[in-house]
């Protein structure tokens, strides 16, 4: 397979990336500390780019590691997956209390906690306070996606058409599941049955995203390449349209933001230095870590689930920037180098 010849893909080479996932960790806390914020149209369109970003950096810096000049190396496709799913099973397990909190708090019934619980596990990605954690499963059918589409030959272009097809069609089914009355007849029906697996789950997105990550690496490891004169309009355009558009045109706007959103991000290439690798461990500290303490600070500090706003933001954030820092000083000793597998 020929590729342009480029630098090989280091974390340390792309700091702007850095930047945006340190800013998109902090921006992901609030929706989640605020829920309310999420029906403005405003910081709806804000929250839209979020997670796309990381999964673009996570097709884009594994792109030079997966397409190599001679052959494709399946092997970090497949280590990816595992990586994604362990980091998926490890941390439903430590969010997996907040889960029987929250059944015991709306007195389910065993059998309808074990079905809930195991339903939002295999098909939706989350649980009660662990929202952020479907990034990771859908992450794993993305790889899996991805690989098997490889095996078949397909060129990375094609599988990124293929991708945009599935995702049109993925959003098209959660606007039918969020407007149930919308439908009739046997359409309605098997509309309630994707409903009752996979509900308003978004974990089929992750393919469309790591497809174009992987697509960014192949045409854009060299930042000259970015043309900002276009880039920036299409990030207005998107912006626009995502702001004034409905669902389900809304989530296709989403990718005419999120693109540009990433490629801005990309082009910016400060000097490397020591903040940048923590800006990278906090992005990950955040995401991973920060409704466990917005649940601190709302069950146990204020005694109140509902008691959300800012101060269940400020509170996550600082604690979250503390424990980067801890982290950070403990993975240098050796017997805290576990902590490098869950971050």
């Amino acid at each position: 397979m020929n590729q342009t010849a480029v630098k090989p893909t280091s974390k340390a080479n792309f700091t702007g990336i850095d930047i945006g996932k340190f800013l998109m960790a902090i921006i992901i806390i609030i929706p989640h500390a605020y829920p309310a914020l999420d029906r403005d149209a405003l910081w709806n369109t804000v929250f839209s780019v979020t997670v796309p970003f990381f999964f673009f950096a996570t097709g884009f810096l594994l792109y030079k590691k997966i397409f190599l000049p001679d052959r494709i190396n399946f092997d970090v496709i497949k280590g990816s997956m595992t990586k994604m799913l362990r980091l998926y099973i490890f941390w439903s397990a430590v969010y997996f209390p907040l889960a029987v909190y929250d059944f015991v708090r709306n007195n389910y019934s065993f059998k309808k906690a074990v079905f809930s619980y195991l339903r939002n596990f295999l098909f939706i990605g989350k649980n009660y306070n662990s929202w952020q954690l479907w990034y990771l499963l859908s992450s794993v059918l993305a790889f899996a996606v991805v690989f098997f589409l490889l095996k078949k030959g397909l060129k990375l272009e094609t599988i990124c058409v293929i991708s945009g097809f599935a995702y049109v069609l993925s959003m098209l089914l959660l606007h039918w599941v969020l407007r149930p009355d919308t439908l009739h007849g046997w359409f309605k029906k098997a509309i309630d049955i994707y409903g009752l697996f996979f509900g308003d789950s978004k974990i089929f997105c992750g393919f469309t995203y790591t497809a174009l990550g992987l697509l960014f690496g192949k045409y854009y490891l060299d930042r000259s390449k970015i043309n900002l004169w276009i880039y920036i309009p299409m990030l207005i355009v998107g912006a626009f349209c995502r702001y004034y558009f409905f669902s389900p045109f809304n989530f296709l706007c989403s990718v005419v933001l999120a693109v540009p959103f990433f490629l801005i991000f990309l082009k910016i290439n400060p000097k490397p230095g020591k903040i940048f690798l923590y800006f990278r461990r906090a992005s990950a500290v955040i995401y991973f870590t920060h409704l466990i303490f917005i649940s601190i600070y709302t069950i146990i500090l204020r005694r109140n689930p509902e008691a959300l706003g800012w101060g269940a933001f400020a509170f996550a954030l600082v604690c979250c920037l503390i424990l980067t820092y801890i982290v950070m000083n403990l993975e240098t000793n050796p017997k805290f180098a576990w902590l490098k597998k869950i971050f």
